[in-house]
């Protein structure tokens, strides 16, 4: 019986396919698939058994039996890509044919291009058909289309060599090891890539398959030079060399070249690149001068380039026009041992010379060093010939000053590239002194050696290049102009100058402050305001504090002085840890004796360093908390307490004890560095630096901390909750670190070794409480410690976590530590700006009813009356919706919890304070960190009916006495709850709502009993917040919003953007109020869910009672 014959394959449109086939009978019989249904699209390449490729896909075309298409990636990013189709017919004629797909990436170089082979790690050669059917060479430049992530291929990415320490290609094949990076890594990364699924062999030449690379950067030339060539055989004897080419890529002017050397076998093979672009400048020859080298990525072709018998010729633009520019190749690359090498190009010195190859500082790599003859630095350094011999001579002097028997030579620091042809690269250089010790001279920073002779000492110095007015950030135009070629290789000095010449420390400080009193915004508002309060000197600057120390008196002693009303005047403040015993404090006993004199022998340490920086700044008065409030007064205490942020917001500067842990410990007012060695040009535009390698050698900075147990060892300060209004309100600060002094306001930070800003993070994980969800918080955003911004950036959302984390000594202080940034925040929102009416609604327009405290002012209107208890009335549902712990939502069942809310090992919450501190619905009620939800397109869903508050002070701000309540309008759910285990083994157990429908994952369909909930605090032990297993508890909705992930989830983008989230208080009824309608609760957790049934999302079937009640 004859079997079934396929006829022809047409694809009738994107994705039908029609087949004609003749079928066992002989009749011609045609059949229709849609390549829908079984071929799919995964991130650019085509998947046999997919689904639904032509939704992202375009250019679609059959070649043969072969399916090619340009495939978009989740990145926007289109991929060439082909499939092979087969089509096999059943023995039966009564059964359709069926298809088959079949990828082999391995013939998309095969067999078009031959003597496929690597040069140099990531310079891909093939020999490729062309047209005519010759083979011509191509090369391809492998960075441009592959990269590497966590010790893998990545076909997506660049760059995959420079970090990869072997790369081999066997066939077509590419193979690379990395190795080991990161705390976590033990062991090499070894990976593996097909290059027919990054490339293929087209149009007589490499291409890669990623569609986003332009053509244009690929483009190259070959100039073949015949005489060199000859020149160069003569020399490497017997066999010669032969195919010398120089490869130029055209668009970003980057050129190769390149070589066949006999090996000492006699084998020819290609030689190691030599990359013209990082050996030549203008400071060797006329060729490259101007913007073409120092800015290879200039897009304008070079013209008429030519490579004949060594010497390299092309034509290029400029200002005056095109102009014919020479190098000399030969005088500079010989061939030595079978490998190409550069000669000796070097400085006219005869001691240092040996630094200089192709006309440029050159260090070697790294395990190789350049001798120094010392006797030539002496006589350089004598006859002030050589400001690079007077450097050496100077920091041999100044760290070996003992010594009489020294060697030298500098080296590059591990770490840096091994690559010869990237000299011409910035990098660390190091200059290493040996010398025979003797009695006395600075050890404590040199390594000692052993000896059989004498002992020795090593030194390292690192040198750096040092230019006024150029950074590490400028351009290399601008280096060009102030240094010469042979020198740009040297790194820049990140140091401020206060770290490598420490005497200058406070003539940096000051001009730290007046640049930021000139030209930063904040500074200029400043000056503008006090300018506003009087016309003259005097009434330009801010209201003194009611007590300061005056500090500038004739014979040196310090006192307390209470100021006139209305007097004025500049003064700082100090911020310091102010734990443990306190000897020196302002009391009814020693008023008046501080008023005469404080004793300096009883000031601690960190008061007298501040009056030390006060002196250095020109600051004749100072305020100290514990010595302009009377501590032993309550009413003295709770007047000034009220005036603690204005008094750091308006003054000059703030001092602060970052590093500091108790009065008792002290900061350095001066620093005690041992000073950098600096040698200037004689012409003044830059200088050269050595100092201690260690010197500068990972300092802490708080702006990069990542857990709380290292914050409190380095800068325990800033884990106070005072603290932190204190940092923010002052217009500046200096903190006094245990290396360093970091300048900070709200515009800026600087320090004086130059790395708070070199790997500056704003927004980092809060990992002391184990929050690391990609769900998006306002904790995701901002974490452990945010940088300062502007007043009118911060966010109220983003200010609570930030400070609900931090520490107190007097927990009824939680409110009262966060008053005065309260209170500028209501100055920034309601007094200096109007809201439009529409942004508050009626619901909460009605202002809170305040008590009269015993002995207290009555406050009902006025300032502050939109605050109360740390929320605000115009956000109340917003403000409302803090949690604790980690979020509930997830996208998939997949995603871990990474904190299981309930009753385990590490993740119980700390109980209630039996103090009151605040009303359970505000977050000032509990001891843990909070958080909120990033707040997008959000719905409030009830009614505020009344308010009221009950203060402890006068200060609206302030502490509250219990009796706080809001009577809302709102739906209410009685719901019963449980504990259910989790966890591998079941040790962790979750908070279930065993009542209420819906679910806290996406992708997942609603039920009952599966909602969890976070409590706010400990629910489980005994006190006033235990909530026993009977107990009935009540969900509150308080609003809607949509589903927001700090992180894009291509797999649930769908489901994110149709989905709401319902965010609710979990209470539990409290006697008090309205106990015979049983309508008084209590807030006890959080929780939200989402609504998904038989695909229909955001229908609440929960049958909640609406309700009028108090929450307390």
């Amino acid at each position: 019986m004859p079997e079934s014959r396929l006829l022809s394959l047409l694809l009738a449109n994107t994705s039908l396919l029609c087949v004609q086939y003749l079928n066992t009978e002989g009749h011609t019989a045609t059949h229709s698939f849609n390549l829908n249904y079984g071929l799919g699209n995964v991130e650019g390449s085509f998947q046999p058994l997919g689904f639904e490729f032509s939704q992202s896909a375009r250019g679609v075309v059959l070649v043969g039996n072969t399916l090619h298409a340009e495939l978009m990636t989740s990145g926007g990013v289109w991929w060439h890509d082909e499939v092979l189709i087969q089509i096999k017919f059943p023995s039966q004629d009564f059964q359709p044919p069926t298809i088959h797909f079949h990828r082999n990436p391995s013939q998309r170089l095969k067999p078009w291009c031959q003597n496929l082979r690597l040069i140099d790690k990531w310079l891909l050669a093939a020999q490729c058909l062309q047209p005519d059917g010759t083979y011509r060479d191509s090369y391809l430049n492998l960075n441009k289309c592959l990269g590497e992530r966590d010790g893998a291929f990545d076909r997506h990415g660049t760059g995959f060599s420079s970090s990869a320490s072997s790369v081999d290609l066997t066939d077509t094949t590419l193979l690379a090891i990395w190795k080991p990076r990161g705390a976590n890594a033990h062991q090499e990364s070894r990976a593996a890539i097909q290059l027919g699924t990054i490339l293929r062999c087209t149009d007589g030449g490499l291409k890669p398959l990623r569609q986003n690379i332009p053509s244009r950067e690929l483009e190259f030339e070959i100039l073949r030079d015949y005489q060199w060539e000859r020149h160069l055989s003569a020399t490497v004897r017997p066999h010669g060399v032969t195919n010398l080419r120089l490869i130029n890529f055209t668009q970003k002017r980057y050129w190769y070249l390149l070589v066949d050397i006999p090996s000492p076998g006699g084998a020819f093979q290609e030689s190691t690149l030599i990359v013209l672009n990082e050996i030549f400048g203008p400071h060797v020859d006329e060729m490259f001068n101007g913007p073409w080298f120092s800015s290879p990525d200039i897009p304008e072709h070079a013209r008429s380039t030519k490579l004949d018998n060594g010497i390299l010729t092309a034509s290029f633009e400029s200002e005056e026009g095109w102009a014919e520019k020479t190098i000399i190749l030969r005088n500079y690359i010989a061939i030595k041992a079978h490998k190409w090498a550069l000669n000796n190009c070097g400085w006219g010195c005869p001691a240092c010379r040996d630094l200089f190859y192709a006309g440029v500082f050159y260090t070697p790599w790294e395990g190789r060093t350049v001798e120094l003859n010392l006797s030539h630095v002496r006589d350089g350094h004598r006859l002030g010939q050589c400001f690079i011999c007077r450097l050496i001579h100077d920091t041999i002097k100044q760290y070996t000053p003992t010594q009489k028997s020294h060697q030298a030579w500098i080296m590059t620091a591990p770490g840096s590239s091994q690559r010869m042809a990237d000299h011409r690269a910035r990098r660390e250089v190091q200059l290493v002194i040996r010398a025979v010790e003797s009695d006395g001279g600075r050890t404590s920073w040199l390594r000692s050696k052993a000896d059989s002779q004498a002992r020795t000492i090593e030194a390292r110095c690192t040198i750096v290049l040092d230019i006024p007015g150029i950074n590490r950030g400028s351009n290399d135009d601008e280096i060009a102009s102030r240094v010469p070629q042979h020198l740009r290789t040297l790194a820049i000095n990140k140091c401020d100058p206060a770290w490598v010449e420490p005497g200058r420390r406070w003539s940096v400080i000051k001009e730290w402050i007046q640049v930021c009193s000139s030209q930063h915004q904040h500074g200029q508002k400043q000056a503008e305001s006090k300018k506003e309060k009087g016309k003259d000197e005097v009434g330009a600057l801010p209201p003194l504090p009611s007590r300061y120390l005056n500090i500038n008196t004739k014979n040196g002693t310090v006192k307390v002085v209470t100021s006139n009303s209305g007097e004025r005047g500049i003064y700082a403040c100090l911020s310091h840890f102010s734990g443990g015993r306190r000897p020196c404090t302002l009391s009814a006993s020693t008023t008046v004796h501080f008023s005469i004199a404080i004793p300096h022998q009883i000031l601690p340490p960190v008061f007298a360093n501040a009056i030390a920086a006060c002196r250095k700044l020109g600051i004749s008065r100072l305020w100290i908390a514990e010595l302009c409030i009377q501590q032993d007064s309550a009413y003295d205490w709770e007047q000034e307490s009220q005036k603690i942020g204005q008094y750091y917001s308006q003054c000059e500067v703030c001092i602060s004890a970052t590093s500091s842990a108790a009065p008792s410990l002290g900061f350095d007012v001066e620093a005690t560095r041992i000073p950098a060695v600096r040698s200037s040009d004689k012409s003044g535009d830059f200088s050269l630096l050595a100092y201690p390698t260690d010197f500068n050698k990972n300092p802490q900075h708080f702006v990069h901390m990542r857990d709380m147990e290292t914050m409190l060892q380095e800068f325990p300060l800033l884990t106070r909750a005072w603290g932190l209004q204190e940092r923010w309100l002052a217009p500046r600060v200096l903190h006094f670190t245990k290396n360093e002094v970091v300048f900070e306001c709200a515009e800026c930070i600087a320090c004086e070794c130059g790395g708070v800003s070199e790997h500056l993070v704003e927004n980092i994980g809060l990992n002391n409480v184990g929050f690391s969800s990609i769900r998006s918080t306002t904790t995701a955003q901002h974490g452990l410690l945010r940088r300062r911004t502007r007043l009118e950036d911060l966010k109220w959302d983003e200010l609570v976590p930030m400070f609900s984390g931090l520490s107190l000594t007097v927990l009824t202080d939680r409110l009262a530590a966060l008053s005065g940034l309260a209170a500028a925040m209501y100055r920034q929102h309601y007094v200096h700006r109007e809201l439009p009416e529409e942004s508050a609604p009626p619901a909460y327009s009605k202002l809170p009813e305040y008590d009269e405290p015993k002995d207290k002012a009555t406050v009902t209107s006025g300032p502050g009356t939109e605050y109360f208890t740390g929320l605000w009335l115009q956000t109340l549902p917003r403000d409302m919706a803090w949690f604790v712990g980690e979020t509930l939502l997830r996208n998939t069942a997949s995603e871990q919890r990474l904190e299981v809310v309930g009753s385990g090992h590490g993740n119980r919450r700390r109980p209630r304070p039996s103090e009151y501190l605040a009303p359970s619905w505000s977050w000032a009620s509990v001891l843990d960190a909070v958080r909120y939800l990033e707040a997008h397109d959000q719905q409030p869903l009830f009614e505020v009916l009344e308010t009221h508050v009950s203060l402890a002070t006068n200060d609206p701000f302030g502490r509250v006495e219990e009796g706080c309540s809001l009577q809302l309008r709102g739906n209410i759910f009685e719901t019963g709850w449980g504990l259910r285990p989790t966890g591998k083994d079941g040790a962790e157990k979750a908070y279930v709502l065993s009542d209420l429908v819906g679910t806290q994952q996406l992708d997942a369909e609603e039920d009952r009993g599966r909602v969890l909930f976070s409590p706010d605090c400990d629910i489980e032990s005994p006190g006033p917040s235990q909530v026993r297993p009977r107990d009935t508890l009540y969900v509150f909705p308080l609003l809607k919003q949509k589903v927001k992930y700090a992180r894009f989830l291509l797999q649930a983008a769908e489901a994110m953007d149709a989905s709401r989230t319902t965010c609710c208080l979990v209470l539990k009824a409290v006697g008090g109020l309205d106990q015979k309608f049983g309508n008084v609760f209590e807030r006890v957790g959080f929780t939200e869910y989402v609504n998904l049934k038989k695909g229909v999302r955001n229908v609440d079937v929960n049958h909640y009672e609406e309700r009028d009640f108090f929450l307390v």
